[in-house]
Formats: structure tokens, C-alpha cells, sequence
């Protein structure tokens, strides 16, 4: 898993090598130039100076201090409340891992909780369609396209801007009720989980909130659970609680238009941590990411040997809405 902190001057030598590999630059805004590193140096010493209208962070991982890509809100307008958005992951074995995704929502957080901004901004090249996913799942809305706006490797690309506002971040996201006070959450948030390898590590982690495991039972069976992981990658929403540990996660489908019926596939909290509500959040998450997706019900399928679990989606608001041999199917209008 990942963290951000502050760009520091130790950074400058990697971030200088990212700017120098060309392709890596032609997924990126910035045209692709030779840059040397005193250039890059007094590029920092710039973003010193100019703090107060732009934060620049950098994306480590939970093992390492060490940068694996750069995330930026810049051009932050106090008075209008709104900045623009960069990321951008350094080298490819850091790529597709979920650092992109945990980054965007990360600094998301920061722009709506922390720096009272309703509205960030960005640009898209038309051909990092991997980018746009990202962006998308995260809520950002598509606003337009500027039609050959850059000039990439040789020719000129359309760009599509995208936006998003503070509600439509915390509709998806819902870390508006993990920020302390009643909800009790101080020092709790949901995170959303992407990249195979990230899936993973949280269903391994949790392996122990469910009777029957996800990962130990189908480890004898290894192409079952790869083709699991990649279902959920595919087509799912994960979320997980956590704070410095991973404390569950909910497996969601929401993309089902013609019944417009959400269903939560799996949801579960380790034993240590049952009773804190964090099954409640995440149940919480399931029902917020729905409506921003216009899904009407949201279903479960809960086991009749499980009554404690029945009582828990009760008091959350599901009732039985059929039968089947050994469990019963819970259904909640949104």
C-alpha cells in the first residue's frame, strides 16, 4: 500500500531521470525536452517559494520513503476555490499497482477536506485511455474535448477535460463520515483498492474475517482465485477501512444499467476489529457509490446459518426479498 508526504530535495535526481524517458512523457501534458538537473533543482526552489499556491507530493509506499511517482494540485485559486491536477507515476514496474488510484483519491481528500476547494480540474491526452479510467472511477466528471490541443510523438492529439466537485468526490468515496466527531471514525478512512497486486494484498490480510476463506481455500486451486482477482479488478469496486492496518474490505458491483440493482458480492472485518462499525462504513460506501451510479436496490445473499449477519442487515435497512436452499437474498431501495 501507499502514502504521500511532501516533495523533498532528495527527490530531484529520480523525478529528473522520469523527465528524461520519453515515453513515459508522451502519456503526460508536458511536451518531452532534454532537462538537465540544475534545471529540475531550480524547479524545486521555484515550488518552495510558491507553496501557498500549489502542494506537490510524493507517492511512496508504506515500505519505503522512497518516491514512485509525483501528485500535484497547481494553480490553486483561493478565491474561486478550485486547482488543476497533475500525477504522474515514474517507472513502469510502478505502474498498474494502485498507486495512481490511492494518489488521486489521497490528494482529492486533501483538496476538499483540508483545503476548502469545491472544484479541481485536469487534462487528459485522448490516447492514456488507462489514465482515464482512473480519473473516472474517482468521479471525475468529462466536461469536454479540445480538439488537436497537444502535440504528441510526431502529431497532434485531442484532450479531454475532466472535472470534479467536492459532493461528487465525497459521493464516491464517503470519507465525509469517516472524519471523527459522532461517527467515532477519527482516525479511520475507506480507501478504494485497484491493481491486481493491491487486491491481493487486502483479500491475503482478510483472509480470516470469513468462515469460509477467499484466499486459503482456493490457494490449492490458483487459476480459480487469479480469475477471481481479475473479475474484481475487472468489474468490481473494492473498498477497504483501515488505518495503519487494513481492517476489511466490501466487494461491490454497481454497472448493471438495465435493472439498475447493485449487488455486494463479499463484505467482511477481520475478528480484531468486528464491533468498531467498520462493517457499517463500508456497507455505508456500498450504498453512496450506488447512488452516484443510479442503482436503485442494492442486494446481498447471506448465508441462514449466518443470523448474526442477518441482524446486521436488518438494522441497516435490508429486508428478505427471497429464499434459496441455504440462504436468503436481502434487498434495500436507495
Amino acid at each position: 500500500m501507499f502514502r504521500l508526504r511532501e516533495l523533498e530535495r532528495k527527490d530531484i535526481p529520480i523525478i529528473n531521470g522520469w523527465r528524461n524517458d520519453s515515453g513515459l512523457i508522451e502519456n503526460l501534458g508536458a511536451p518531452f525536452r532534454y532537462i538537465n538537473p540544475d534545471v529540475d533543482s531550480a524547479w524545486y526552489d521555484h515550488y518552495m517559494k510558491t507553496r501557498s499556491n500549489s502542494v506537490r507530493c510524493a507517492i511512496v509506499s508504506e515500505e519505503s520513503d522512497e518516491i514512485i511517482g509525483l501528485v500535484s494540485l497547481m494553480n490553486i485559486d483561493h478565491l474561486n476555490q478550485c486547482a488543476e491536477f497533475h500525477i504522474m507515476i515514474g517507472s513502469s514496474e510502478n505502474q498498474n499497482k494502485g498507486a495512481g488510484t490511492f494518489a488521486v483519491n489521497a490528494m482529492l481528500d486533501h483538496a476538499f477536506r483540508n483545503l476548502n476547494l469545491q472544484r479541481v480540474e485536469l487534462s487528459c491526452n485522448i490516447t492514456n485511455t488507462r489514465a482515464q479510467h482512473v480519473y473516472e472511477k474517482a468521479g471525475f466528471v468529462r466536461e469536454g474535448l479540445k480538439r488537436r490541443a497537444r502535440f504528441k510523438h510526431g502529431s497532434f492529439i485531442d484532450v479531454i477535460q475532466y472535472a470534479i466537485l467536492r459532493e461528487e468526490f465525497l459521493a464516491v468515496s464517503n470519507l465525509a463520515d469517516l472524519g471523527g466527531g459522532a461517527s467515532g471514525f477519527c482516525s479511520l478512512w475507506l480507501e478504494k483498492v485497484e491493481g491486481i497486486s493491491s487486491i491481493r494484498h487486502v483479500v491475503e490480510i482478510c483472509d480470516d474475517a470469513f468462515a469460509s476463506p477467499v484466499f486459503q481455500s482456493r490457494v490449492s486451486e490458483r487459476s480459480n482465485y487469479d480469475e477471481l482477482v481479475r473479475k474484481w479488478h475487472t468489474s468490481a469496486e473494492i473498498f477497504c477501512i483501515r488505518d495503519a492496518a487494513i481492517k476489511g474490505y466490501v466487494v461491490l458491483y454497481a454497472n448493471d444499467r438495465n435493472t439498475r440493482r447493485a449487488f455486494v458480492a463479499m463484505l467482511g472485518v477481520r475478528p480484531e476489529y468486528q464491533r468498531q462499525r467498520c462493517g457499517k462504513a463500508l456497507l455505508n460506501a456500498c450504498e453512496e457509490f450506488s447512488r452516484w451510479k443510479d442503482m436503485q436496490t442494492i442486494a446481498l445473499e447471506v448465508l441462514k446459518a449466518n443470523t448474526n449477519a442477518q441482524e446486521f442487515y436488518r438494522h441497516m435497512g435490508f429486508t428478505e426479498e427471497s429464499e434459496r436452499e441455504h440462504s436468503y437474498i436481502f434487498c434495500k431501495q436507495l
